[in-house]
C-alpha cells in the first residue's frame, strides 16, 4: 500500500456487495478513494463513504444485468421502439456513435426517467401518439430528449426540419437556418435556395433577390 500521512480506517480486504478493496488509491480534499476488484474482474476507484454507505457495490455490471433482466422481461428489445429508446441514448451518451457530435457534443442529453426506464418511455410513446411510421422529434433542437420537447412526427416533416436546422455561418456568427429566416424576416426557404443556387453568405439575407433586381433591370433596358 502507499504511504500517505493522513489516518484513515483500512479497508483493505473488505467486500462491500461485488467489490473487494485492494488498496488505497487517492485523498482528494479529505475524500478518500479505495482501489476495488469487482466480482466480474473490473478495477474501479471508489469513495470510501460510496463504499461504506452501500450505495455502490458494483463496477457498474450489476445495473447493467439486472436493466437486462428487466428488458428481457418486456420482451421489446426487438422492437422499433426500443430501437428508437435505444438509439437516442447512444447518440446522447457514446462519443464512438456518428451522430454523437450533433447531439451529446452539443451538450444534449436524454431526461432521467427515459435514461434509466425503457418501460417509462415506452408508456410516454403510446400515449402520445406513436405509430410505426413515425420518428421522434425534439420541437426545441437546442433541447433535451423529454416528455415536454418530444414529438412523434412522420419522415418527410423530420426532413424538413433537419432542413431548416442547417447551421450557416455569416459575419462570424454560426445559427440554425431557422434561426437566421427568424431574425432577418426572410423565409427559410428562401434562404436555402440562395445557397442552391450558389450565393455568397454575406447576400443570404438581402431583402431584395438579386435574381428578380436583374430581372427588371433587364426589362427596363428593353423598354428604352
Amino acid at each position: 500500500m502507499k504511504n500517505h500521512s493522513y489516518n484513515f480506517k483500512n479497508l483493505t480486504g473488505q467486500k462491500f456487495g461485488r467489490l473487494t478493496v485492494v488498496s488505497l488509491d487517492k485523498n482528494i480534499k479529505g475524500k478518500i478513494y479505495w482501489l476495488c476488484k469487482c466480482d466480474c474482474g473490473k478495477i474501479v476507484s471508489v469513495l470510501r463513504s460510496s463504499l461504506t454507505s452501500g450505495n455502490t457495490k458494483s463496477c457498474g455490471c450489476y445495473k447493467r444485468n439486472l436493466d437486462k433482466k428487466r428488458f428481457r422481461k418486456h420482451g421489446m428489445t426487438n422492437t422499433r421502439i426500443y430501437r428508437i429508446w435505444s438509439g437516442m441514448k447512444k447518440r446522447c451518451n457514446n462519443p464512438k456513435d456518428s451522430n454523437y457530435n450533433f447531439y451529446g457534443g452539443r451538450n444534449i442529453k436524454v431526461c432521467e426517467d427515459w435514461e434509466k426506464n425503457f418501460i417509462n418511455f415506452y408508456n410516454w410513446a403510446m400515449a402520445n401518439g406513436y405509430k410505426e411510421d413515425l420518428t421522434i422529434d425534439r420541437i426545441n433542437n437546442n433541447g433535451n430528449y423529454e416528455p415536454s420537447n418530444c414529438r412523434w412526427i412522420t419522415q418527410a416533416e423530420q426532413t424538413r426540419n433537419e432542413r431548416s436546422n442547417v447551421r450557416i455561418t455569416i459575419d462570424g456568427k454560426t445559427k440554425l437556418l431557422s434561426e437566421w429566416a427568424r431574425e432577418s424576416g426572410i423565409d427559410r426557404r428562401t434562404i436555402a435556395k440562395r445557397i442552391r443556387l450558389g450565393w455568397q453568405k454575406d447576400e443570404l439575407l438581402n431583402q431584395v433577390d438579386k435574381n428578380n433586381k436583374n430581372k427588371r433591370k433587364r426589362r427596363t433596358s428593353r423598354c428604352k
